[in-house]
């Protein structure tokens, strides 16, 4: 989106390394001259194959939401992108190793900017960091009967300095680092790959990301003179 810029990024989880499960979580970025769309998704790690429908979420959704663009984003419309996107997916047996997942996406466009999903992660508006957790780590799945996709926080765009969302496994680290060096540091708008290698290290070196890490950061573009 014009005026605007983005880094992004995931690691598969220490443990999920260790028994040799794939990365569960996924990411889908849409831009364009007058909007930006990221989500974030993160499959149930105690189902076999819960990245599948996370990445089907993701993209599905992310393809609806610029199709209904510019029009503005209103608590029924996420509503509906939700019931939507489940009667798109394919019916499966034992479909519950496939469709457990949490959502966290925003949309910005030149008027109105939005952060929605339902289930866990973290995001965080023009430094505000919100933290949405569970008890016994057991959050509502879009596919559960009363479990809705809606509206965490909106703002004017004119009003938006920068954004965050991600994916529960960045808990560990703000419980040990400053999240907003993802929005404020210019190295990660600066190479594609900095925001995993970043993860990857902490990973390894301090034991960080145990759980799959994924994240999106958005921010006004700096102006070069």
């Amino acid at each position: 989106m014009d005026g605007f810029e983005w880094a992004a990024g995931s690691v598969i989880g220490k443990e999920h390394r260790r028994v040799n499960k794939n990365n569960q979580d996924a990411i889908a970025i849409k831009s364009a001259t007058d909007y930006a769309i990221g989500i974030v998704a993160d499959g149930c790690g105690s189902k076999a194959h819960s990245e599948v429908g996370a990445w089907l979420a993701v993209e599905l959704l992310a393809e609806a939401i610029a199709t209904h663009l510019p029009q503005p984003l209103t608590k029924q419309k996420i509503e509906e992108f939700g019931q939507n996107l489940l009667q798109n997916f394919p019916a499966l047996p034992n479909f519950q190793n496939y469709y457990l997942f949490t959502l966290l996406g925003f949309v910005v466009t030149e008027e109105q900017s939005v952060i929605f999903g339902c289930g866990d992660g973290i995001y965080a508006i023009n430094d505000e960091i919100k933290q949405i957790s569970y008890e016994d780590n057991a959050p509502p799945y879009l596919i559960y009967p009363e479990t809705k996709l809606e509206i965490y926080a909106e703002i004017s765009t004119e009003d938006l300095n920068s954004l965050f969302i991600g994916t529960d496994g960045i808990e560990e680290w703000i419980q040990q680092k400053e999240l907003s060096e993802f929005w404020q540091s210019d190295k990660y708008f600066k190479n594609p790959d900095q925001i995993r290698r970043t993860l990857a290290i902490a990973q390894k070196k301090e034991s960080l990301s145990k759980d799959d890490t994924t994240l999106i950061t958005l921010r006004h573009q700096l102006s070069v003179d």
